[in-house]
């Protein structure tokens, strides 16, 4: 089963590394159809809120910086 969180790192490696959704799909070896589900599953899973804590993982990570700071 895969993870909010691992979905998040999915889309974010796609944000951050890749310019087409067609050679982010090539490299995980999925149809370009698929990896665009892949995609939209991981920005959802990245910023919507999650229902039983109430913030998205991008609140968290953001929080979590401000903390650190």
């Amino acid at each position: 089963m895969i993870t909010r969180e691992k979905l998040a790192q999915e889309f974010l490696d796609w944000r951050n590394n890749y310019l087409s959704p067609a050679l982010f799909s090539e490299h995980r070896g999925l149809t370009e159809e698929e990896g665009k589900t892949l995609i939209e599953l991981g920005r959802k899973a990245w910023e919507e809120t999650h229902p039983d804590i109430g913030e998205s993982l991008e609140d968290l990570e953001r929080i979590r910086k401000e903390d650190e700071a």
